[in-house]
């Protein structure tokens, strides 16, 4: 079969012959059916000189293409006129291509009824192409943000009334000049009429779990897996690898993972009894093959349109083909290379045709659907990947996926419009969000570049990195998408991105770079000494070139020889006596079996010491709590915490401390990736400047390590707390922040955005688009700064700035101290307790098992009792708190003295089997259990110190007469007093709280009620309110706002008091309007006690 290269040949022949439109329509038409003929397209509804009922008059129509043929010797689409008259009519009457589209559209619901969806959907679908002999226009319609009017009624007759005159469309065209591009483009235009879109959507249908081939072939790997993983060491050292990664990345315990057994087994019809770990890796092997052989797919399609997927017939075509040595005429490195997922390359006996049935399948779509429809470069493979997974196994792994509109809004903020000298980095880019879109904004910011050039400064300039190996094929694979066509690109593409820990990495080598001139290294394999290159293109080149040659078998003399003849490495290079002592040691990998993978492994893995560093870095990194990180990552990451010093503690506590991975992904981004005056945008947890837990060593906002002093500073905060963007998966609290570099602090911070949906009733949805998000929310200004003027760690202050200045004075050091309630420390389901009865001085007890959390605890189930009274309290959570007084309680088991030293340390083991044998009895069910989960999470418990029943925080404030409490997660402010209780089981006993309520104490009531009247205050509140959040409203409320030292001689205080009782009162009688006009009172109380 010919080439199209050789059928245009011969139609340039026959066109430079033409002399009218009517000799260019029959030779074209000609051509085309000779090429339709011999690459066999079917099902082509083809018509000529056709009319349309709504007006104008088709020269061809081939299905969903139409082409309308046009002649001018000079050309007549190289001017601007040429192309206006194919595209739109020569006058205000005459019809073009753009109303050619729209009235065969509505020619096919003639007799049919239609409304906008409809419309739009096969609007989209069609394509027009002008051709005038000798360049091509493509025209068409594609979605659009705004709507507008798309209709003229003087080029469309009758429009339909079913149809609203605005449509979410906008009409473009590419104006092609190389005939040999133009007739590859229209030959698959043409071919994917009959072929499915390459969207999310038909891709899970053929290829996600539901479908057969799908099934089959996991179940068929899933066994090969198991029958080769003893035996093949080839197959397990690589599972082994897989393994070790994935558990530096979700650190979870095989344990955690039996919970989705059940699930993945109906999902993909194994046995019950399967591996879940195995699975996984099955699953992750699965898509990876898809991905793989999809480009391969496309990269065909692209180099040669008339040719059908080439068939698997070998073993040995397997390995070219996933090695990257199959021939495409098209050069594509770091994508087609040996991996964990190629394992089953090296199993016994493989059956090829699971292979060759996902290809088959493939040649069913139009894998150049991106090039062809040029917008399409969103995340296809988002959903076909995440409806491979269980939801709840991809939230327990850490695998959320950053809204489209979310992302270019970062890179709005940013400043990144798609300036080709800007250079870009997502230094944990997951499959590829941001970096795509970057791509799409500089394809349509630089047009006038041409593609070519498009390509190549898209490879050097727009970067990612992620340590997920699925993630990263993902990425690679959105990346090429992205490019659109890359068939007429002449040059090897190098796809930049890397499978490596971009956090560890530049941090463990960052003081061996600084000055020198090589890079040492340390692998599996030994040690390797590396050149430091002029940057990372040219190290990728030299390793490239390395790993051909030694897969060769070239002597260092052979491969200095090549290098210095092709001139694309500096030869200056190889008069380093390291480089031959490096070649040297690749060759003997590979003679040794190494099989190549070792330039590769230090190509991705250390990539990050071979890049300079960018302009504009951007992601939104994990969001992973330090206390949840897998004790191996947390002990490889530590010097990297420590040295950047953004622990919340002065001290490393991997139990108490709230800080995030995201905070160490962004000062190692400002200190290794960001150029000096660069600038950063990341999507975090709001938590990160408003939260007193975790977040305290962040906001010093300048790299210490090594002796550095380099400042940074946060531009704008962009808080979508109310927005939610992750709203269908989780409830984080997320914001964009920008940061630039050598750019000190200054408070107050003024760009502090509130961003809100316009109305109540809004939801801006994770699938909308940009301007359709944007459109739903409005954004308020406001200013920031930390709470506390001696602290610029402390949490920020968000509010209007006038309001700032003006409520100053009510900040400052308390006379008042908080405390957190009784912690459980994981068996909050054993001390929680229902009172079913009381005799004498016991009482009869069942713990409340609906509130246990762990399974451990599920597990040993309810357990009635009957325990001594005196050591049962009343309790309030924080679900039994209103403001002005609470609503219920329950009960709470508190195995420690209300005074002396057992107060704290619980009461003495060898005492409770004495004196509250019951108790003793009925706590000694749950020994082991409790036992554990004291070492485990309590904070300073001693198991030689501390009886196995201790609780955290209890001290002789927990059970002195009265308590201001308030909630820790409420929307606003909720503060009450509580004190005794004459409870009908208990008699008259104190309230304690449970570890979700603050308190402070105090044995005066009158006291209470004053401190509870300020907090519950309005004026306070919207203070509170305004630097703290929702879910951590901690001990420090107290210690930020001035408040006085109760004086009951002082009219404000003693009148405060009594509004307090009084409020308290009308909340028991449920008055809501008393207590509208106390709150009223008590601010204006307030606005006093602190004038």
């Amino acid at each position: 079969m010919k080439s199209v290269t050789e059928y245009v040949d011969v139609y340039r022949e026959r066109a430079a012959r033409f002399s009218n439109e009517e000799e260019v329509r029959i030779g074209t038409n000609e051509l085309l059916k000779e090429l339709i003929e011999d690459f066999g397209i079917d099902h082509l509804e083809e018509s000529h000189e056709t009319t349309s009922i709504h007006g104008g008059r088709a020269d061809s129509i081939y299905s969903d293409v139409i082409i309308e043929y046009k002649f001018d010797e000079d050309g007549m689409f190289r001017t601007a006129r040429g192309r206006s008259e194919a595209l739109f009519g020569r006058d205000a009457s005459d019809r073009g291509l753009q109303h050619y589209l729209i009235n065969f559209t509505l020619d096919e619901f003639s007799n049919h009824a239609i409304d906008d969806e409809l419309f739009c959907r096969r609007l989209i679908n069609k394509v027009g192409v002008g051709f005038d002999g000798q360049t091509m226009i493509f025209a068409r319609f594609v979605e659009a943000e705004e709507a507008a009017d798309i209709f003229d009624r003087r080029k469309t007759k009758a429009l339909p009334k079913t149809l609203s005159a605005r449509q979410h469309l906008r009409f473009i065209y590419e104006h092609v000049e190389d005939l040999d591009l133009a007739f590859k483009k229209l030959i698959l235009l043409l071919r994917s009429t009959s072929r499915y879109c390459l969207s999310t959507k038909t891709l899970t249908k053929e290829f996600g779990p539901r479908s057969p081939l799908c099934q089959k072939t996991i179940g068929y790997l899933y066994a090969k897996l198991e029958s080769e993983l003893t035996a093949n060491t080839r197959i397990s050292t690589l599972y082994a690898e897989w393994l070790r990664i994935f558990g530096v990345i979700y650190g979870k315990q095989e344990t955690d993972f039996t919970a989705f057994r059940a699930s993945l087994a109906k999902m993909y019809g194994l046995s019950p009894k399967l591996d879940p770990q195995k699975t996984l890796f099955i699953i992750q092997t699965y898509y990876n093959i898809v991905l793989k052989l999809l480009i391969f797919n496309l990269l065909q399609s692209l180099t040669d349109p008339m040719q059908k997927s080439r068939r698997i017939t070998t073993r040995r075509d397997i390995l070219e083909l996933f090695s990257g040595r199959m021939y495409t005429k098209l050069q594509i490195k770091n994508f087609f290379e040996i991996n964990y997922f190629e394992w089953f390359l090296f199993a016994s006996d493989l059956d090829k045709t699971y292979i060759n049935d996902i290809e088959i399948e493939l040649d069913n779509f139009e894998t150049t659907t991106s090039v062809i429809k040029g917008e399409v470069v969103e995340d296809v493979l988002r959903d076909v990947y995440a409806n491979l997974i269980p939801q709840d196994l991809r939230h327990l792994m850490g695998e959320y996926y950053t809204c489209g509109w979310l992302v270019d809004f970062t890179l709005d903020k940013v400043g990144y419009t798609g300036q080709k000298e800007l250079s870009v980095l997502d230094p944990t880019c997951g499959s590829g969000a941001f970096i795509t879109h970057a791509i799409k904004r500089l394809q349509q910011s630089e047009k006038e570049l041409g593609n070519d050039e498009i390509i190549k400064i898209a490879t050097r300039n727009i970067v990612g990195y992620d340590i997920n190996p699925i993630a990263v094929i993902s990425a690679k694979t959105n990346y090429l998408l992205a490019l659109g066509d890359i068939s007429a690109y002449k040059e090897t593409i190098s796809v930049p991105v890397y499978m490596c820990d971009s956090i560890l990495v530049p941090t463990v080598y960052a003081k061996q770079k600084t000055g020198k001139a090589y890079n040492r290294v340390k692998t599996k394999a030994g040690k390797f000494v590396l050149p430091v290159m002029q940057d990372r293109t040219e190290s990728d080149l030299f390793l490239d070139k390395v790993n051909a040659c030694a897969d060769k078998g070239y002597s260092f003399t052979e491969f200095a020889e090549l290098v210095h003849r092709e001139g694309e490495i500096s030869a200056a290079y190889l008069e380093d006596p390291c480089v031959e002592t490096f070649y040297r040691q690749i060759l003997e990998l590979n003679g040794e079996g190494g099989n190549g993978f070792w330039c590769n492994i230090l190509k991705n893995t250390f990539a990050p010491l071979f890049t300079q560093k960018f302009d504009l870095v951007v992601g939104n990194p994990p969001w992973i709590g330090w206390k949840s990180m897998s004790d191996t990552y947390r002990k490889r990451t530590l010097d990297i915490w420590l040295s950047y010093g953004i622990f919340e503690k002065s001290a490393y506590d991997k139990i108490t401390s709230h800080d995030d991975f995201a905070m160490a992904v962004v000062y190692v981004s400002m200190d290794h990736y960001v150029k000096e005056q660069g600038k950063a945008g990341f999507v975090l947890p709001q938590t990160f400047v408003k939260s007193l837990k975790g977040g305290e060593g962040f906001r010093k906002f300048e790299i210490t390590r090594d002796g550095a002093s380099i400042p940074f500073a946060v531009n704008e905060v962009y808080d979508m707390d109310k927005i939610k963007p992750f709203r269908r998966f989780a409830t984080n609290k997320a914001s964009v922040m920008i940061f630039e570099k050598n750019k000190p602090m200054v408070y107050p911070m003024d760009r502090y955005f509130l961003c809100l949906p316009k109305t109540s009733k809004i939801i801006v949805d994770y699938y909308d688009g940009y301007a359709e998000a944007m459109d739903k929310m409005v954004m308020i200004q406001q200013a920031a700064k930390p709470i506390k003027n001696d602290d610029l760690r402390s949490p920020w202050l968000t509010m209007d700035k006038c309001e700032m200045d003006i409520l100053d004075r009510f900040r400052g050091a308390s006379a008042y101290k908080g405390r957190k309630g009784i912690e459980p420390c994981g068996a909050k389901g054993t001390y929680l307790v229902n009172v079913k009865e009381n005799r004498d001085n016991l009482v009869l007890i069942e713990n409340l098992l609906e509130r246990a959390r762990l399974q451990e605890a599920k597990d040993l189930g309810v357990h009635p009792g009957w325990v001594e009274q005196e050591l049962v309290y009343p309790m309030v959570g924080g679900r039994n708190i209103s403001k002005w007084g609470i609503n219920s309680h329950l009960y709470m088991l508190v195995p420690h003295d209300a005074t002396g030293e057992s107060v704290y340390r619980g009461m003495e083991e060898g005492r409770m089997r004495v004196e509250y044998p019951r108790t003793y009895e009925w706590l000694y069910y749950f020994h082991d259990f409790l036992l554990e989960t004291r070492i485990r999470s309590a904070k300073f418990f001693d198991k030689e110190q501390f009886p196995w029943y201790r609780l955290d925080n209890v001290g002789s404030y927990t059970f002195q007469k009265y308590h201001v409490v308030w909630k820790e997660q409420s929307k606003s402010m909720t503060a009450c007093v509580i004190g005794s209780m004459d409870d009908p089981y208990l008699g008259q006993k104190v309230v304690v709280t449970d570890s979700k309520v603050l308190s402070c104490a105090t044995d005066d009531e009158a006291e209470a009620h004053y401190i509870c009247a300020v907090i519950n205050s309005p004026i306070i509140t919207k203070i509170i309110d305004g630097y703290t959040i929702d879910t951590q409203r901690g001990i420090d409320i107290l210690s930020n706002i001035a408040i006085p030292k109760y004086d009951a001689a002082i009219e404000e205080h003693a009148a405060l008091a009594e509004k307090s009782r009084q409020a308290h009162q009308a909340f028991i009688a449920g008055d809501a309007d008393s207590i509208k006009r106390l709150e009223k009172e008590i601010d204006e109380l307030v606005h006093r006690l602190f004038a």
